[in-house]
């Protein structure tokens, strides 16, 4: 500002000293330009600094320099420097909201991800929850019915081999979740990471860190692991129990009478051989049944997994379809729509009307005056051909074969002249008296319904 005054200041100086100094005039001309040439250059920087920081997103620094810069403006050109500058960072916010919402998006379609997959893992564990309670009571259920055929000792060591096996099976698919979910979590953890990365260089341009590695994520250490002392249990010798002690509370546990166990009372028994033999034989035919089973369970894990992702792949498949059916629907609808308004536009332009014209002369039969598609002139005219190249109908044809006399609507004046056709169609659309499209038709009474 204080340089816009001196320049007005020596402006006045200029006015006061033109005539009697000249070199003082010469000086002070001088001095202006030095003045101008500094006022470019403080328009020139503040121009470059608000680039600047238009490229690092600082918007607010990029306002504070273009306002800097308009006060310097004194030109179109400058002015057109300024608009530029404004121009670019305009265009940069638009680029970063379109950054921001693609991000937005990014974090959407990520949130359903993991729903999708926490959805998976819920009804997984179900079916291994409902797998291990049938293992449970089917192991019930054999423990009750060998109670009373095997020895204590055996059939302690046969349910421990049992719990183990079991055990080890429901290991094992916890082991398998859990490094699906680790895994899960890990691809989770990386885009979150990436997204936040992103999300930060948007927002702190300027000053951008160094992205760090995303740290691992806990949730590979929620391998459940079972403990086995519930699964555990001692024989009878290595608790200090002798064999018939052990046999006594084992027939006591099961409900059967001591005295069934004398070989005195039973009469006749089965070999203890003969007892361990069936029993491994029944232990053994256990084993293999629930190794079946489980291998059951994976082969059908493992078709719902594939099953799964083929109705996935085939719904995103639909949708896509679907989607460029929609697309080929609209974009032939909206090219029978251009047609249909082509087709339109060329049927009413062949069905209007040929501009006209009408021109008379005053009582004296000195000047002509003329209305016709453009304007009906006000001052007149020597000649009749000036007249109607004004009014827009310069190569005009005589319609009526002599004077003719028409009545204007608005006032009901008469002029008797003669009406010319301009030899081309009134443009579509509006034809009335305020436009540059005028069809004299709606203005005077008296035309012929042919014109």
């Amino acid at each position: 500002m204080r340089r816009f005054t001196c320049h007005w200041f020596l402006y006045g100086l200029l006015a006061v000293f033109t005539c009697p100094a000249n070199a003082a005039v010469g000086d002070l001309l001088e001095m202006s330009d030095k003045l101008d040439q500094l006022d470019r250059m403080d328009l020139d920087e503040a121009i470059e600094k608000a680039d600047r920081c238009t490229r690092a997103r600082n918007f607010d620094c990029s306002e504070a320099e273009l306002r800097k810069a308009r006060k310097f403006a004194n030109n179109g050109k400058d002015k057109a420097d300024v608009e530029r500058a404004a121009l670019a960072l305009v265009a940069e916010r638009k680029r970063l909201k379109a950054e921001e919402d693609a991000l937005a998006e990014q974090e959407r379609q990520l949130a359903l991800a993991e729903e999708r997959y926490r959805r998976q893992q819920a009804d997984a564990e179900a079916r291994a929850e409902e797998q291990a309670n049938r293992d449970n009571a089917w192991q019930a259920a054999f423990g009750a019915v060998k109670a009373g055929l095997d020895t204590y000792a055996q059939l302690r060591s046969n349910q421990r081999a049992q719990e183990l096996a079991g055990q080890q099976r429901f290991n094992q698919m916890q082991q398998q979740f859990a490094a699906d979910n680790a895994r899960q979590q890990q691809r989770f953890a990386e885009e979150r990471a990436r997204i936040a990365a992103a999300r930060q260089t948007l927002q702190r341009p300027v000053a951008q860190a160094s992205a760090q590695a995303p740290a691992q994520t806990p949730s590979a250490q929620r391998v459940a692991t079972a403990g086995n002392s519930n699964g555990i249990y001692t024989t009878a010798s290595a608790a200090g129990v002798s064999n018939d002690e052990a046999l006594r509370a084992g027939a006591k546990a099961a409900g059967i009478p001591l005295a069934a166990l004398t070989d005195d009372s039973r009469g006749s028994t089965q070999p203890a051989a003969s007892q361990a033999a069936a029993s491994q034989a029944a232990a053994s035919q256990a084993a293999a049944q629930r190794e079946a089973d489980a291998r059951r369970e994976r082969e059908r894990l493992d078709k719902e997994r594939a099953e799964q992702a083929r109705l996935e792949k085939e719904r995103v498949d639909k949708e896509r379809a679907e989607k460029e059916r929609i697309a080929r629907e609209k974009e032939e609808e909206r090219k029978k729509a251009r047609e249909a308004e082509k087709l339109a536009a060329e049927q009413a332009k062949e069905n209007m009307p040929e501009a006209l014209a009408f021109c008379w002369q005053n009582d004296k039969k000195t000047y002509w005056w003329c209305d016709g598609r453009v304007d009906e002139t006000i001052v007149g005219e020597k000649t009749r051909e000036e007249q109607l190249k004004s009014v827009g109908c310069e190569n005009a044809r005589q319609l009526s074969d002599g004077l003719i006399t028409l009545t204007r609507k608005r006032n009901g004046k008469s002029h008797t002249g003669f009406v010319f056709g301009c030899g081309f169609k009134l443009s579509v659309g509006d034809t009335g008296g305020m436009t540059w499209n005028r069809d004299i038709r709606k203005i005077w009474n008296g035309m012929p319904a042919s014109w």
